[in-house]
């Protein structure tokens, strides 16, 4: 089973819509290894967008050389999307088993799907543009940024949007009579 994501540093448990993961942890997986390796994966998703948002918000003294660092940054953050997406779309990851629990959730888990597929396009434009920008010896820091910030904003709604499908599939009772 998932695991919930851990507060950020700097944001309390309870200004959070959603149950810290803290106190599910024991419950969420349902093996050592697969916890792991979750944990390890969404450790790394984290340590590449908390990469690409430092290289970013660095002032370029050299713009080739920051251009080459974000780059690096952007790819960084596209394994590590890789590696979440095959992790959470494959056989027994987090949104086959959602569906399985609960097939309400199929609009949801299309939505994060699709997502998936959003923001490692714009990690291979982001990275493209970079390409071009070399190519033609164009620099343009704050076209990147702005780029960056799209998908930053774009991550942070996706993971906040597979929490609330983690805690809609395991945790959110029914309701209706007598429940």
């Amino acid at each position: 089973m998932p695991y919930l994501r851990a507060p950020r540093e700097g944001h309390d448990c309870p200004d959070r819509p959603l149950p810290c993961r803290e106190s599910y942890t024991p419950q969420m997986t349902s093996t050592r290894d697969s916890g792991d390796l979750a944990q390890e994966t969404y450790a790394a998703l984290l340590r590449a967008e908390a990469g690409l948002e430092e290289v970013v918000g660095a002032i370029p003294a050299d713009e080739s050389a920051w251009l080459r660092s974000v780059q690096r940054a952007v790819r960084e953050l596209g394994d590590a999307l890789g590696r979440h997406r095959h992790l959470h779309e494959g056989e027994g990851g987090t949104i086959p088993q959602a569906v399985a629990l609960k097939p309400a959730l199929v609009p949801d888990t299309a939505r994060l799907k699709h997502e998936h597929i959003d923001m490692l396009h714009r990690v291979n434009e982001i990275d493209r543009g970079i390409d071009r920008q070399f190519a033609f010896q164009d620099f343009d820091v704050e076209l990147l940024r702005r780029e960056a910030a799209i998908l930053h904003a774009i991550l942070e709604l996706h993971l906040l949007r597979a929490d609330a499908l983690v805690y809609e599939a395991y945790f959110r009772e029914e309701g209706g009579e007598g429940g």
